[in-house]
């Protein structure tokens, strides 16, 4: 009975689109565990801790651009998958989490390995489909856009002495109908929103790259000063060049200097990564505020938010519009151009502070080869990148988990995104690279993966520097003496440390498409914490 119970639960992932699936094995998932082995061309990865594999599976999920499934045995095993979950409930991805239970009248008894299963994940999962064995269900009717979570409960034998043959090679995945958009009131909202904007600022954040050339249109027509964070993956436009603020610190100030008061923000993917959006809620900036997303969320609770299919709706909303373009174009070049030179000052400034944080990611975005795909890790890397890194165009492919701004799970999920025959480089601090030591156990199922793993290692959580004072923010830095050499060598995996920033002059390390590294970059707190002193005075 197992057996056939678990099948139909493969059947009804694959079904669904599920192409991989992620195994901690246990006692109570073994049915499911037996199905899989017994199967035809069935892709498998194991492992034992449910918190690093379900974060490998997030990133599989960005990569593959498909549904995967983690299946855990019962128990604490599941509140290991919780993380994840909530990742993936904010970063619209369809994780599928299979927890195999005990039977039911074993709920609430105390029995071994017996927890309350099912609804776990509350709100952060679309559906919670409990069921046994005698039990049918179906996932066909939930969009692939939000976590699932199925509970089967699998009472004894949970193994069977027949060793039965599965194929599965012929379940066709469901096609989903593509949705018919009739977009008359948010083209109304739009078009109220840009007659009170006479003063827009238009963020760009994390995007589908698919739709690049289509947001780089409408950027164009708009013609309002626009920033460009690094996991929008339009950052090195050229096209944009004209528009394009490259340093947004203080931008609202900056900007009052000029005499620009900004009445009106336009927000154009997921949730922005930079102090200038959470300025927007937490300050008393008055800024109308528009949220566009393929996501559910705005990301602001001062945004009015729609949610679209970029394909169909900038074309329309680009012939919908009158050009509105009554920001003042001398204002705005003035805008641009202070910008401008503030990065190129900020630039300069690195040769005075040459083994700061900020002279070290500006090195690694020079010396990281055209075309790398580059993840960048919570907290500070993903920040310092966006305000200091080259805006050459070098065609980098940049990934980030920004859903819930978690320092958990990153180098998993890097290495879930990483792709084959490709430069992978991931970049983690410090407290996030030991939040995800088990991380490297994926690399005996990809032989041809490379990656690299810089870890800006400047003993603890220095972010707190700018944020927090007095005795609290030596207690929230979480400082520490450690280093990572040892850890490369548990996981035999070459290992460099990096005190001087003449150390990057050579890049060869990073030629190499077949390498596994990992690099310690230790740089130098005073000279970080004087480099943004002195910034602000320029």
């Amino acid at each position: 009975m197992n057996s056939e119970f678990s099948s139909k639960i493969i059947k009804n992932l694959m079904q669904w689109g599920v192409k991989e699936f992620y195994v901690c094995a246990g006692a109570r998932n073994v049915p499911l565990i037996d199905l899989l082995l017994n199967s035809k061309n069935i892709k498998i990865y194991s492992h034992f801790d449910e918190r690093s594999l379900a974060f490998y599976a997030i990133g599989r999920i960005k990569s593959l651009k498909a549904p995967v499934a983690v299946i855990v045995t019962s128990g604490t095993a599941v509140a290991e998958l919780f993380p994840a979950v909530i990742e993936a409930y904010y970063s619209d991805l369809p994780l599928v989490v299979v927890t195999a239970d005990r039977p039911r009248k074993q709920r609430g008894t105390g029995s071994p390995q017996t927890i309350e299963q099912k609804n776990i994940f509350g709100m952060y999962v679309a559906a919670c489909i409990d069921i046994e064995a005698n039990e049918e269900f179906s996932i066909a009717c939930y969009k692939r856009n939000k976590p699932i979570h199925i509970n089967p409960c699998f009472d004894v034998p949970l193994q069977t002495k027949e060793n039965k043959e599965y194929n599965l090679e012929n379940i066709i995945p469901i096609e989903f109908i593509k949705e018919t958009y009739n977009y008359s009131k948010e083209f109304d909202v739009c078009k109220r929103f840009f007659s009170i904007s006479k003063n827009l600022l238009v963020i760009v954040s994390k995007n589908n790259i698919e739709n690049k050339s289509i947001l780089i249109d409408f950027l164009r027509f708009l013609n309002r000063p626009v920033y460009l964070e690094s996991i929008s993956n339009f950052r090195e436009c050229v096209e944009l060049q004209d528009i394009k603020i490259l340093y947004a610190n203080n931008l609202w100030e900056r900007a009052k200097l000029l005499n620009i008061e900004f009445d009106s923000v336009l927000k154009i993917g997921n949730t922005p990564t930079h102090k200038i959006w959470r300025e927007i809620d937490e300050s008393s900036l008055n800024l109308n505020v528009l949220s566009i997303s393929e996501s559910y969320f705005s990301g602001s609770c001062n945004a009015e938010h729609l949610q679209v299919n970029y394909e169909t709706f900038f074309p329309q909303l680009k012939k919908f519009l009158l050009s509105s373009n009554n920001f003042n174009k001398s204002e705005m070049k003035n805008l641009i151009d202070q910008s401008t030179t503030k990065f190129y000052k900020a630039i300069k400034l690195l040769n005075e502070f040459s083994n700061s944080e900020y002279a070290f990611i500006h090195k690694l975005s020079l010396k990281i080869p055209e075309s790398s795909f580059i993840y960048l890790g919570n907290s500070l890397p993903i920040r310092t990148w966006d305000m200091i890194a080259t805006f050459e165009s070098k065609n980098f492919q940049i990934e980030a988990s920004r859903g819930a701004n978690g320092i958990d799970g990153q180098i998993s999920t890097f290495l879930g995104c990483a792709l084959e025959n490709k430069i992978n480089i991931g970049i983690f601090g410090d407290l996030t690279t030991l939040y995800d030591l088990q991380s490297l156990w994926v690399k005996q199922y990809h032989e041809k993966l490379s990656f690299i793993i810089i870890i800006i290692n400047n003993s603890g959580g220095q972010i707190f520097n700018s944020v927090l004072g007095g005795k609290t923010v030596d207690f929230c830095k979480n400082e520490h003496s450690l280093q990572f050499k040892s850890w490369a060598e548990m996981w035999d995996i070459k290992y460099q440390l990096i005190e001087n920033i003449n150390q990057l002059i050579d890049n060869s390390f990073f030629l190499d498409k077949y390498s596994r590294q990992i690099i310690e970059i230790k740089p130098c707190n005073v000279e970080t914490e004087n480099f943004v002193k002195k910034l602000a005075l320029i």
